[in-house]
């Protein structure tokens, strides 16, 4: 599972230091990383129901509008019944966020895009071990909160120069994010077959970059 100790650590700087900032709004590049768990259900739930996965994003802001490209590596399992399985799963999409401004520091937003999601499937039964892999495209959709302002650059190297009133400043965000994505996936080898997949996720994160 991916280590959440120094993305925690970021976040809580990043709220410790939040600052009053303009509310004009500029065109920006930024980047985003995001991790929390997700619920798997549909056809898919019965190899895995639980999950938990990071979100690597860029992005590009106009106005208020945000167009991001990512990649989303996760991991889930079950077990039971004398079973296990575990399910390793990789995502590649692109967002579009409409952001609407609540005061100079809190903003709201709706996203929406399109995904491939690839999916290894390894279950273990008596000693068994069958692995198959299935791809396929989906949609997906998602509604968030997110808590802006200027922090120093520096901390993103080593964060206690968080706190150190030195260097320049960049703007950043803290974010909590709740979306589902729906895909059709196809076995890529063997005999042909599909399964429908529905995962609900909790995103928690920050972005840091020229506007957003």
């Amino acid at each position: 599972m991916v280590d959440m100790r120094r993305p925690a650590l970021l976040a809580f700087a990043l709220l410790a230091l939040t600052t009053a900032s303009s509310t004009a709004h500029a065109d920006g590049t930024y980047f985003s990383l995001g991790m929390g768990p997700g619920e798997i259900t549909d056809q898919l739930g019965q190899y895995a129901t639980d999950s938990f996965g990071a979100r690597i994003a860029v992005g590009h802001r106009i106005g208020h509008l945000a167009f991001e490209g990512y990649l989303a590596p996760e991991d889930a399992d079950r077990s039971g019944d004398g079973a296990y399985s575990t399910v390793s799963l990789f995502r590649v999409g692109v967002d579009a966020k409409y952001i609407l401004p609540i005061s100079d520091n809190l903003q709201v937003y709706v996203r929406g895009g399109l995904s491939k999601l690839s999916a290894t499937i390894g279950d273990s039964y008596e000693s068994r071990v069958v692995a198959q892999d299935y791809s396929g495209r989906g949609l997906g959709g998602g509604a968030g909160v997110q808590l802006r302002g200027k922090v120093r650059a520096l901390g993103f190297l080593y964060w206690p120069l968080f706190f150190v009133p030195a260097g320049p400043k960049v703007n950043a965000a803290i974010f909590a994010e709740h979306g589902v994505d729906f895909y059709r996936l196809h076995r890529e080898v063997g005999p042909a077959n599909s399964i429908d997949a529905r995962i609900t996720r909790l995103t928690i994160g920050f972005n840091v970059g020229a506007d957003f």
